[in-house]
């Protein structure tokens, strides 16, 4: 048995039985002839199509927080279970599935020699875990120390980070991901008394510490107390770029690192090696940065959300991301114009989502694959209301420009960017407003990355849709 034309991805024919086995992982359709000669030479051929429909939400058990990579959706997927351990599958090429090997797994496996697991953190190539006792635990690619066990070498079972012994969160700043050469990996520990650790790259002063000098080990960041939340962020050039967020209890917001935008919100594009005060901003409740932006579109813009409800953004404008009326660059934070009311705030690549507190959603920005759902693919500089949606309770976007939202009555929404399937529907068409994802019920919330989506069930459990690789499984088979 043979073919002329190639089968779909995935599936190979054996030439014996002519049996066609494997499982596709790309959907579209594939016209083929395929060929049998017998002990006689006497051949058949048989024109065939093929058709793979794109994949629709399957079942996954048992997982209280899912975590994925941020860039190009080729880093692995990390679960974390309610009895405290840390399941891993996907790219395994540095060991950071956390096994102790390095082959690459299309189904859960153990992250081994850890327990009482509270929170977990997934950089590109590496991954985090926070115990209970307030250690951190790392694994996978070093190539930066980012891991922080003041070594190079990569481990592909977890290693304690020397030094940290009160940690409550872990955040990781994979700015550029999708230019290696040039990422600014560092990694940042919000602890339990409200101070700040952090390592890895340096070049922007990311670190905080005083210096441009990378750090194997972790160092303070200086002058910094009563922080609440940590957001890191980059937008990118040919070197990569990283600045950081400190929202403290009294309301204010600290950065500090790369400002070639004027993300740092100081009136300068001067970078700071050291935590500063963005003067004027009080009352914050979360910072939100974008994603990160591939270099031929170099941004960095920051919203902060306040405890009133309203929003103020500043640093890049590309394609009205502020939502200011403009597209002109600001250095300090600026109002983003006629909305209030806000609860939650996502930002994808130039594309920005505003959740308010009567269940609409409003969006502002780049809208090349129509996800700022209006039926249209025009940009705009100022919050629009989303069509045909209401009721929402949580929203969520990737950088690759599909955006998602949770109804109150458990069904899951999508719009924007189809072309990894993330729609959920069969849909391999841009949606230019909201598209109800099938098969769907009792949706609590969602977490997505640029190739995948998962729904939390009131079941207990998890439900997974989007682009499905065997080369990588993000998925499970």
């Amino acid at each position: 048995w043979n073919t002329t034309g190639a089968l779909p991805p995935g599936l190979h024919l054996e030439p014996t039985t002519g049996a066609i086995t494997g499982t596709p992982n790309t959907s579209g359709t594939t016209n083929l002839t395929i060929t049998t000669t017998d002990s006689s030479g006497t051949t058949v051929a048989l024109n065939a199509q093929i058709q793979v429909q794109p994949g629709l939400p399957v079942p996954l058990l048992g997982v209280t927080t899912i975590k994925t990579a941020l860039g190009n959706g080729l880093g692995p997927t990390y679960a974390l279970t309610a009895d405290g351990g840390v399941w891993a599958w996907g790219d395994n090429t540095y060991g950071e599935l956390g096994n102790g090997t390095t082959t690459t797994s299309f189904t859960p496996v153990p992250v081994q020699g850890i327990t009482g697991i509270q929170s977990i953190a997934a950089g590109y190539q590496n991954a985090y875990a926070v115990k209970g006792d307030g250690t951190v635990w790392a694994w996978g690619r070093n190539i930066y120390a980012q891991s922080g066990y003041q070594t190079q070498t990569n481990s592909s079972v977890p290693v304690q980070i020397t030094g940290v012994t009160n940690a409550q969160s872990v955040v990781v700043n994979d700015a550029a991901a999708d230019n290696f050469s040039g990422s600014q990996f560092s990694v940042y520990v919000l602890t339990k008394d409200g101070t700040v650790l952090s390592w890895g790259r340096n070049w922007d002063g990311q670190l905080g510490d005083g210096s441009y000098v990378d750090s194997s080990a972790p160092v303070q960041v200086q002058g910094l107390t009563g922080v609440t939340s940590l957001a890191a962020g980059g937008g990118s050039d040919n070197t990569g770029t990283a600045s950081v967020f400190a929202v403290r209890n009294d309301g204010t917001v600290w950065a500090w690192g790369d400002n070639q935008n004027g993300q740092l919100g100081n009136g300068t594009t001067s970078s700071s090696p050291i935590p500063i005060q963005i003067p004027g901003l009080t009352g914050v409740q979360s910072i939100t940065t974008d994603e990160l932006s591939p270099t031929s579109y170099p941004s960095f813009s920051v919203y902060a959300l306040k405890s009133d409800g309203t929003l103020l953004s500043w640093g890049s404008n590309l394609n009205g991301a502020l939502g200011d009326g403009t597209t002109v660059e600001a250095h300090t934070p600026t109002q983003v114009q006629g909305i209030s009311g806000i609860t939650q705030v996502v930002a994808g690549m130039k594309s920005v989502y505003g959740l308010k507190s009567d269940g609409t959603i409003w969006a502002w920005g780049y809208d090349g694959h129509g996800q700022l759902g209006n039926g249209s693919l025009s940009d705009s500089y100022v919050p629009i209301k989303i069509s045909n949606i209401s009721g929402v309770n949580q929203i969520s976007c990737n950088y690759d420009s599909t955006a998602f939202a949770v109804k109150s009555d458990g069904t899951a929404w999508a719009w924007g960017n189809a072309g990894t399937e993330l729609i959920g529907n069969g849909a391999i068409s841009d949606q230019t407003t909201p598209a109800q994802v099938a098969t769907l019920s009792g949706v609590q919330s969602l977490t997505v990355s640029d190739e995948e989506a998962y729904a939390f069930i009131s079941d207990k459990t998890v439900s997974m849709w989007g682009m499905d690789s065997t080369s990588i499984g993000q998925l499970v088979h």
